[in-house]
C-alpha cells in the first residue's frame, strides 16, 4: 500500500464521519499493522467498560447502602437490545423511531451500550429527528455536583471521604429546576448550566475530582434525574449513559446498543483515531508510516 496521508484525506473529504471510517477500514484490509492496532483498541474497550461498569455499580450500592436510592421495579424494566453490527447510523435511528409511539409526549428514551458503539450519534439524530426533545446528560449534573461542592466545601478537594446528607442538603437547595432548565444559585445569580457546563465545569481541578466524586453521587444524580422526567412529564426526553446508573431511571423505553463483533468495534476506533491524527501530518507521509508511528 503506497497511499499517503494526502490521498486518504482527499478521498474521504465529502464523506460523513461514519463513511470515512467505514473507507479507511477497507482500504487497510488485511493490512497486518492496521489489524494489530484494531485488536489492541478492542481489548482496551472491552477493559474500559468493564472498569466503568464496576465503579459505577460501586457507587449505585453505596447509595442503596446509605438509603439514598432504594431498590424498586424499575430493576425489572426489559432492555430492548439492538446490534449495530452491518447497521449505519440510521438504521438504528429508524429501528428506535418505529418502536415508539405516534405520540411521543410523556415518553424519556434511554439509551445505553458499549463504548464505541454510537451512542452519542444515535443521540445526536434522534434530535434532529425530534427537534423539540429534552436531551438530559447525566454528566452535566455529576460536574454541576462537583463544582457547588468544591465552591462550598473547598476542603473536600484534599481530603474527600465521604459525603453527609447534611452536606447534600446544603448543595441540594442550590438547584432548581424550572420548567426544562436545571439553574444553580451563586450566591447572587440563578445561573442555567448550559450557559457554563462547558467553561466553568470542566476546569482541570473537575476533571481530576469527578471520578472520586462521582462515586458518593451516583444515587443523587439518579434522584435528580428522575425528578426532571416527573417535572417534564409532557416532554419527550433522551437521556444516554451508562447502564447501572440508566436502570434505576423511571421509564421502561431502554435501548441498548451492543457490537457482536467486537475485533470491527476495534477497527472503527481505530480508524476514528487514525483520520484523527492525519489533520495534524504532513499529506506527503506514508500511511504505513503513520501506522507505524500509532502503535
Amino acid at each position: 500500500m503506497n497511499s499517503t496521508v494526502g490521498d486518504l484525506l482527499h478521498s474521504i473529504k465529502e464523506l460523513n464521519p461514519a463513511q470515512q471510517t467505514s473507507f479507511l477500514i477497507q482500504l487497510l484490509d488485511a493490512n497486518p499493522l492496521f489489524e494489530k492496532i484494531s485488536r489492541d483498541e478492542a481489548n482496551l474497550l472491552v477493559q474500559r467498560d468493564k472498569e466503568d461498569a464496576e465503579k459505577l455499580q460501586r457507587g449505585v450500592d453505596y447509595a442503596l447502602d446509605k438509603k439514598i436510592l432504594s431498590v424498586s421495579d424499575k430493576e425489572n424494566f426489559r432492555w430492548s437490545i439492538i446490534d449495530v453490527e452491518g447497521k449505519t447510523p440510521d438504521d438504528v435511528l429508524q429501528l428506535i423511531v418505529k418502536s415508539l409511539p405516534d405520540n411521543i409526549k410523556g415518553t424519556t428514551l434511554l439509551i445505553c451500550g458499549e463504548s464505541g458503539v454510537g451512542k452519542g450519534t444515535l443521540v445526536d439524530l434522534l434530535s434532529s429527528h425530534y427537534p423539540h426533545a429534552l436531551q438530559w446528560s447525566n454528566g452535566d449534573i455529576f460536574r454541576l455536583y462537583t463544582y457547588l461542592f468544591l465552591q462550598n466545601f473547598p476542603s473536600k478537594k484534599d481530603n474527600l471521604d465521604g459525603i453527609s446528607l447534611e452536606e447534600l442538603d446544603v448543595i441540594r437547595q442550590l438547584i432548581s429546576i424550572e420548567g426544562n432548565e436545571v439553574l444553580y444559585n451563586d450566591g447572587v445569580h440563578r445561573i442555567p448550566i448550559k450557559d457554563v457546563k462547558n467553561t466553568l465545569f470542566k476546569t482541570n481541578e473537575i476533571n481530576r475530582l469527578l471520578p472520586s466524586f462521582a462515586y458518593y453521587l451516583q444515587g443523587e444524580v439518579i434522584n435528580f434525574t428522575n425528578r426532571f422526567i416527573k417535572d417534564n412529564s409532557d416532554s419527550f426526553v433522551i437521556i444516554e449513559g451508562r447502564k447501572a446508573t440508566l436502570q434505576h431511571i423511571n421509564s421502561p423505553v431502554r435501548f441498548e446498543l451492543i457490537h457482536s463483533q467486537k475485533s470491527l468495534l476495534g477497527a472503527r476506533r481505530a480508524a476514528q483515531k487514525i483520520i484523527a491524527a492525519c489533520h495534524s501530518k504532513g499529506k506527503s507521509v506514508a500511511l504505513n508510516d503513520l501506522l507505524e508511528q500509532y502503535q
